[in-house]
Protein backbone atom coordinates (compact mmCIF):
# COMPACT_ATOMS: atom_id res chain seq x y z
CA UNK A 1 0.00 0.00 0.00
CA UNK A 2 1.61 3.06 -0.82
CA UNK A 3 1.75 6.87 1.38
CA UNK A 4 0.93 9.96 0.08
CA UNK A 5 1.16 13.54 1.18
CA UNK A 6 -1.24 15.38 -0.33
CA UNK A 7 -1.86 19.42 0.08
CA UNK A 8 -5.42 20.87 -0.37
CA UNK A 9 -7.41 24.33 -0.44
CA UNK A 10 -10.43 23.47 0.92
CA UNK A 11 -13.07 20.14 1.71
CA UNK A 12 -13.81 19.46 -1.96
CA UNK A 13 -10.25 19.76 -3.06
CA UNK A 14 -8.99 17.68 -0.50
CA UNK A 15 -11.98 15.01 -1.57
CA UNK A 16 -11.44 14.93 -5.43
CA UNK A 17 -7.66 14.64 -5.06
CA UNK A 18 -7.58 11.62 -2.53
CA UNK A 19 -10.22 9.84 -4.93
CA UNK A 20 -8.75 10.48 -8.00
CA UNK A 21 -5.21 8.99 -6.34
CA UNK A 22 -7.06 6.45 -5.47
CA UNK A 23 -8.97 5.34 -8.49
CA UNK A 24 -6.07 5.88 -10.89
CA UNK A 25 -2.56 5.01 -9.09
CA UNK A 26 -3.81 2.43 -6.42
CA UNK A 27 -3.76 -1.48 -6.95
CA UNK A 28 -6.86 -3.75 -6.30
CA UNK A 29 -6.65 -6.02 -3.09
CA UNK A 30 -9.80 -8.26 -2.20
CA UNK A 31 -11.55 -7.35 1.03
CA UNK A 32 -13.91 -9.75 3.32
CA UNK A 33 -14.27 -8.44 6.31
CA UNK A 34 -18.00 -9.63 7.85
CA UNK A 35 -20.66 -8.45 5.54
CA UNK A 36 -18.08 -6.48 3.39
CA UNK A 37 -16.95 -8.77 0.32
CA UNK A 38 -15.28 -6.37 -2.26
CA UNK A 39 -12.80 -5.53 -4.71
CA UNK A 40 -10.94 -2.34 -3.22
CA UNK A 41 -8.06 0.58 -4.00
CA UNK A 42 -6.88 1.98 -1.05
CA UNK A 43 -3.57 4.30 0.50
CA UNK A 44 -2.12 5.63 3.76
CA UNK A 45 -1.80 9.59 3.98
CA UNK A 46 -1.23 12.55 5.52
CA UNK A 47 -3.48 15.35 3.76
CA UNK A 48 -3.31 19.27 4.90
CA UNK A 49 -6.66 21.59 4.26
CA UNK A 50 -5.39 24.93 4.36
CA UNK A 51 -8.91 26.55 3.97
CA UNK A 52 -11.36 23.67 5.36
CA UNK A 53 -14.01 26.73 6.13
CA UNK A 54 -13.94 27.94 2.90
CA UNK A 55 -17.51 27.22 1.60
CA UNK A 56 -18.78 24.98 -0.17
CA UNK A 57 -17.77 22.62 2.39
CA UNK A 58 -18.43 19.22 0.10
CA UNK A 59 -17.54 18.53 -3.72
CA UNK A 60 -20.28 18.46 -6.23
CA UNK A 61 -19.74 15.14 -6.78
CA UNK A 62 -19.62 13.69 -3.63
CA UNK A 63 -22.38 11.73 -2.37
CA UNK A 64 -23.15 13.72 0.69
CA UNK A 65 -24.25 17.07 0.65
CA UNK A 66 -24.59 19.71 3.17
CA UNK A 67 -25.76 22.91 0.98
CA UNK A 68 -28.14 24.47 4.02
CA UNK A 69 -25.28 24.04 6.67
CA UNK A 70 -23.35 27.49 7.20
CA UNK A 71 -23.14 28.73 3.93
CA UNK A 72 -20.74 32.18 3.82
CA UNK A 73 -23.02 35.44 2.94
CA UNK A 74 -22.13 37.77 0.25
CA UNK A 75 -18.88 39.60 0.75
CA UNK A 76 -18.00 37.72 4.08
CA UNK A 77 -14.37 36.94 4.33
CA UNK A 78 -12.13 35.02 6.89
CA UNK A 79 -9.23 35.92 9.21
CA UNK A 80 -5.92 34.70 8.14
CA UNK A 81 -3.39 35.57 10.67
CA UNK A 82 -1.33 32.05 10.05
CA UNK A 83 -2.11 30.77 13.19
CA UNK A 84 -2.38 33.16 15.75
CA UNK A 85 -5.66 32.76 17.25
CA UNK A 86 -6.62 29.94 15.49
CA UNK A 87 -8.07 26.30 16.49
CA UNK A 88 -6.36 23.31 14.46
CA UNK A 89 -7.48 19.83 13.76
CA UNK A 90 -5.05 17.45 13.89
CA UNK A 91 -7.06 13.82 13.50
CA UNK A 92 -6.32 9.99 12.80
CA UNK A 93 -8.80 7.96 11.24
CA UNK A 94 -7.63 4.17 11.17
CA UNK A 95 -9.56 3.02 8.22
CA UNK A 96 -11.99 5.56 6.16
CA UNK A 97 -13.80 4.65 2.80
CA UNK A 98 -12.91 7.79 0.69
CA UNK A 99 -15.65 8.34 -1.62
CA UNK A 100 -18.62 8.16 0.89
CA UNK A 101 -17.30 8.40 4.61
CA UNK A 102 -14.27 10.56 3.98
CA UNK A 103 -16.63 14.04 2.56
CA UNK A 104 -19.02 13.38 5.68
CA UNK A 105 -16.78 12.93 8.47
CA UNK A 106 -14.19 16.14 7.59
CA UNK A 107 -17.50 18.19 6.85
CA UNK A 108 -18.83 16.91 10.38
CA UNK A 109 -15.14 17.88 11.86
CA UNK A 110 -14.95 21.38 10.32
CA UNK A 111 -18.73 21.97 11.73
CA UNK A 112 -17.31 21.12 15.11
CA UNK A 113 -14.11 23.14 14.69
CA UNK A 114 -16.12 26.21 13.76
CA UNK A 115 -18.22 25.90 17.29
CA UNK A 116 -15.31 24.78 19.33
CA UNK A 117 -13.65 28.26 17.99
CA UNK A 118 -16.45 30.39 18.45
CA UNK A 119 -16.96 28.87 21.94
CA UNK A 120 -12.99 30.09 22.57
CA UNK A 121 -13.52 33.51 20.67
CA UNK A 122 -10.75 32.00 17.82
CA UNK A 123 -10.89 31.45 14.21
CA UNK A 124 -10.90 28.11 12.58
CA UNK A 125 -7.87 26.97 11.11
CA UNK A 126 -6.24 24.25 9.37
CA UNK A 127 -7.35 20.65 9.27
CA UNK A 128 -4.19 18.16 9.21
CA UNK A 129 -5.52 14.22 8.44
CA UNK A 130 -3.77 11.11 8.40
CA UNK A 131 -4.75 8.06 7.83
CA UNK A 132 -3.81 4.63 8.01
CA UNK A 133 -6.09 3.10 5.37
CA UNK A 134 -8.71 5.53 2.99
CA UNK A 135 -9.65 3.43 0.17
CA UNK A 136 -12.48 3.12 -2.25
CA UNK A 137 -14.67 -0.12 -2.96
CA UNK A 138 -15.13 -2.17 -6.18
CA UNK A 139 -18.84 -1.63 -5.77
CA UNK A 140 -18.16 1.96 -6.24
CA UNK A 141 -16.15 2.04 -9.17
CA UNK A 142 -15.58 -0.28 -12.14
CA UNK A 143 -12.00 -1.32 -12.04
Amino acid sequence: MKYLSIKAFDIPDAWIQIVEKIYNEEDVFRVEFGSEKSLTKKIALDLEIERPENRRLVHKDSPFTVEYIGEKHEGEEYMDIQGINRLHFIVYFRSRDAYGGFPANVTGLQLLKEYMANEVGVEPGKTIVFAKDIHLYGRQFNW
